[in-house]
């Protein structure tokens, strides 16, 4: 059964701040306890109204330790699961993967919105322990 879960910045309620100046970079990871299903979602942090996303970069331990791995991720939102990233195959062997949809390159948010990872394929041996961590580069209008 697929789960949601929340890193720190989530689970803390962080809220997203609003600057005045320049490309502003959020960051932040989940460490795995349990190997991944289908559909389970990882809420990263909230980007606030106003933002405007110009990269997304996805990084992953390997979590699918079979020697034909199957996992795929999405970064995106609750309205669009694959708004920045479709069908990542990074976490088949650990790396880093960057914004692949051109529509979310220039995407604007018009509300305070969570930012998530979504497993779109389940590992075909999931592991139980790694990290992944989401960063986003936007600028907020004035």
């Amino acid at each position: 059964m697929a789960s949601t879960f929340s890193s720190s910045q989530a689970a803390a309620g962080v809220s997203p701040k609003y600057l005045h100046a320049g490309a502003i970079v959020r960051s932040a990871s989940y460490a795995i306890t349990a190997a991944l299903v289908v559909n389970d979602v990882i809420q990263m942090f909230k980007l606030p109204a106003g933002a405007t996303v110009h990269d997304v970069i996805l990084a992953a331990d390997d979590l699918d330790t079979n020697g034909t791995p199957t996992i795929a991720l999405d970064v995106g939102d609750a309205t669009t699961a694959n708004r920045f990233i479709s069908a990542s195959t990074v976490a088949r062997a650990g790396g880093v993967g960057r914004t692949d949809q051109a529509g979310g390159v220039g995407y604007q948010y018009s509300a305070d919105t969570m930012v998530q990872v979504k497993v779109s394929t389940a590992p075909a041996t999931g592991a139980t322990s790694g990290n992944i961590t989401l960063t986003v580069a936007y600028t907020m209008d004035a």
